[in-house]
């Protein structure tokens, strides 16, 4: 378990990469976080495909669909990406929208070419509301200053993504306490909620941020069952695992 420290991302860095005048690199010990300013936006490890952080808890998600077909919004330095390629390569089809070009760029130096997901240069909100497919998933993961821009929680925005999904679809949202630096996530979930059943991930001991699993149709242990039906067994995805057996109903859907 990491202490708070840890987890913020506080600690004396071995060395530091600029990659422009608020993006850096900094190397600490055995991972490298990718900042800006203080706000870490990605964390990779040379030993480990483990973040012992939010981003871990997406890594179950695909496992529950037979041949998943996930979409990402938001790059970031491409931690989430690298980790569901890795895990579970060929089987995974994976779309990532990212609208910073800075951080496409620098995504293939933090993460490294060729990680067999592709990636959609445009706005994640525009996209969803014109895509050409539907997917099994959607993460969002979309942050602007440390906040996650306000279209994304919009009404419009989650009936798009509601009608982007398939029928057991899941909406999966990482998210803070503050959602655009004025509304709750209470307001959220509430908003949410008029179309979906949102449950709340239990990622204590990892993370300080919240990780939202929006569901069209599956149940607590309808996902559960179908996640630890292919989940490989390992200490670390135990643990994992026990954050999504411990998810709890923040509210169900309305005219359930």
């Amino acid at each position: 378990m990491k202490d708070l420290r840890s987890i913020l991302g506080i600690g004396k860095p071995r060395r530091t990469e600029n990659y422009d005048d608020e993006l850096s690199v900094v190397e600490e010990g055995h991972s490298k976080a990718l900042k800006c300013g203080n706000v870490v936006y990605s964390r990779i490890s040379s030993d480990s495909l483990y973040t012992h952080e939010y981003w871990d808890f997406f890594i179950p998600l695909p496992y529950a669909f037979e041949n998943p077909r996930i979409l990402m919004i938001g790059l970031g330095g491409g931690t989430i990406a690298k980790q569901l390629t890795s895990f579970l390569g060929t089987r995974l089809s994976l779309d990532v929208v990212e609208s910073d070009e800075r951080m496409v760029r620098i995504s293939k130096k933090f993460i490294g070419e060729g990680s067999g997901f592709r990636i959609v240069k445009g706005d994640g909100a525009d996209y969803v509301s014109k895509r050409e497919q539907n997917y099994d998933a959607i993460i969002l993961d979309a942050y602007s200053e440390g906040l996650i821009p306000g279209k994304f929680l919009e009404m419009g925005f989650i009936r798009d993504a509601f009608l982007a999904l398939g029928n057991d679809g899941i909406l999966a949202v990482n998210c803070t306490s503050m959602m655009d630096g004025t509304e709750s996530l209470d307001d959220y979930s509430e908003r949410l909620s008029s179309l979906f059943t949102v449950y709340k991930l239990d990622t204590s001991g990892y993370s300080l941020n919240s990780v939202l699993i929006c569901s069209k149709s599956l149940d607590k242990k309808g996902l559960l069952g179908r996640i630890t039906a292919s989940f490989p067994e390992s200490s670390e995805n135990a643990f994992l695992l026990r954050g999504y057996e411990r998810m709890y109903s923040l509210r169900s859907r309305k005219g359930r």
